[in-house]
């Protein structure tokens, strides 16, 4: 239904908003 493919979106966005924290900390940590 609508609500799991909603739940999915959502899992999906937060996959991607954690792979872009992981290599912005490790560009950081680069940096450092």
């Amino acid at each position: 239904g609508s609500i799991k493919m909603t739940m999915g979106i959502i899992f999906h966005i937060a996959e991607i908003e954690l792979k872009n924290s992981n290599l912005a900390g490790a560009h950081i940590k680069h940096l450092n």
